[in-house]
């Protein structure tokens, strides 16, 4: 009697479990959410404005908080207020990748890819580290002092500057060390190319990439107010003293 009270008891419990499980698996099917359907529009607009980014009491990367203001494309450089008369010696900004290869295009022209470029300003004689003559004076438009929170100026701008107001390299090329990064032809995955050259913004505590050898990667689709453009021409012949080698 006492087993077959047990084996009783035992099954009277799997059957109370049978019916508990059901009943989870009803009360979990109840609050299943019901989505709406997908929205029929893939974007939306999203206006320029005035906004505190970063965080102070974050993490410390966030910090500094910091006023900005976003509305700005190549013919307003820093937004709605500005334009572009008068300022035809600036640097080309706010174009992306995409637009910038057409404009090469258009122009029968290309744009250099990363050895192209590297060659270049390895050849013309850029430093190896920061870009400063003998007499520790900058030799290209970087951020001097200690990124963001104070630029020194030392080279004489707190921004982008007017092309070919540094010295010309080895080559007479002006500005492929800092002022703007410049985009390269270069594919680092298929929404990304390598920019080179550093920028305005390049700091020796932050980014410190005005340097030939460094390398940044950048969104196709993303133009910056510190990502420009440079063409190269690879049709034209070369000089009468450079014959080319045979082999």
């Amino acid at each position: 009697m006492k087993r077959g009270a047990a084996l009783i008891a035992f099954a009277a419990l799997g059957a109370l479990a049978a019916c508990g499980a059901k009943k989870t698996e009803q009360h979990a099917e109840a609050q299943t959410p019901t989505c709406p359907p997908m929205p029929a529009r893939d974007y939306v607009w999203i206006p320029g404005a005035t906004f505190t980014m970063g965080a102070d009491a974050a993490l410390p990367e966030e910090a500094p908080a910091r006023e900005v203001t976003v509305g700005a494309e190549w013919r307003h450089p820093e937004g709605p207020k500005t334009g572009i008369a008068g300022r035809d010696r600036d640097p080309v900004v706010q174009v992306g990748y995409d637009d910038a290869l057409a404009y090469a295009r258009w122009k029968g022209k290309a744009l250099p890819d990363e050895a192209q470029w590297e060659l270049a300003a390895a050849t013309g004689g850029a430093r190896r580290d920061v870009p400063v003559d003998a007499n520790g004076k900058p030799t290209a438009n970087y951020y001097q002092g200690v990124f963001p929170v104070r630029d020194l100026g030392t080279d004489g701008f707190k921004s982008r500057a007017p092309v070919a107001c540094f010295p010309a390299d080895k080559h007479g090329v002006h500005d492929l060390i800092g002022n703007v990064w410049e985009w390269t032809a270069s594919a680092i995955d298929p929404d990304r190319n390598v920019i080179k050259g550093g920028s305005f913004l390049c700091a020796a505590n932050y980014c410190a990439r005005y340097r030939a050898a460094a390398r940044q990667f950048q969104e196709r689709s993303l133009g910056t107010d510190h990502v420009g453009i440079r063409l190269i021409d690879t049709a034209r012949p070369p000089p009468p003293d450079e014959k080319p080698q045979e082999g």
